[in-house]
């Protein structure tokens, strides 16, 4: 991870809406740039629009052609294999399978048995230990469909770790610390910007903690970017 070098962003004029609500565009003519390496912070109150730009970021709706770049090319013109392998986005509501907790956060190995130390690591910085040591058989324990066994905020730093295993250019965090404590949030912080590296990152959140540390911080309001410093 530390070592990968992020991926240059460039975001022009996108206006997106969702499907059947087209008179009320989720954002709109939204342009910014993000140098390879950054780490930029997005704020906005609910329906502001930085979830919408994540998911966008991340592929899980495509935007309009000609609208984000990265390192000068259309993404829609990158494999969605291609660029997923590339961006390691962690959403608000996590995604766990009926699976071992080391299997949902080792998921990008397809089946292959997951590097020890690689997972101990992703698993400390995403503040997971604890809580593992808590469990009846530790990482090995089953996850039920849709992670039901873990609270909410125990399933987002499960993703969180899912994330930080991969080598990542890009990591994408959609307000992954609303449900920690503040001791949890210090640990969190500090492992992230340490595994941020040279990855290009994107943080929403709501919690100025999260964001102080970020080179610049982008504000959204009602689908607009009205704030970039």
């Amino acid at each position: 991870h530390e070592g990968d070098a992020g991926c240059a962003l460039s975001v022009k004029d996108l206006t997106f809406a969702y499907a059947g609500a087209a008179e009320r565009p989720a954002l709109s003519g939204v342009t910014f740039a993000v140098a390879p390496g950054e780490t930029v912070g997005v704020f906005g109150l609910t329906g502001a629009g930085k979830s919408t730009l994540l998911s966008i970021l991340a592929r899980v709706y495509e935007p309009p052609s000609g609208t984000v770049l990265a390192d000068g090319v259309d993404i829609t013109r990158v494999s969605i294999e291609a660029w997923r392998a590339a961006a390691a986005c962690v959403p608000q509501e996590a995604w766990l399978f009926s699976a071992t907790l080391a299997q949902n956060i080792a998921l990008s190995e397809r089946g292959a048995q997951p590097n020890p130390e690689r997972l101990h690591r992703a698993v400390h910085d995403a503040g997971l230990a604890g809580e593992v040591e808590a469990l009846p058989s530790g990482l090995d324990t089953l996850v039920g469909e849709r992670g039901m066994t873990l609270s909410g905020g125990q399933r987002q730093r499960a993703a969180l770790a899912r994330a930080y295993y991969r080598d990542f250019r890009l990591l994408l965090l959609d307000d992954v610390m609303s449900a920690v404590d503040h001791a949890t949030e210090k640990h969190l912080i500090d492992a992230l910007y340490r595994r941020c590296g040279s990855a290009t990152t994107m943080i929403v959140s709501h919690r100025c903690s999260v964001l102080a540390r970020a080179d610049r911080v982008l504000v959204f309001e009602d689908g607009r970017l009205v704030d970039d410093a």
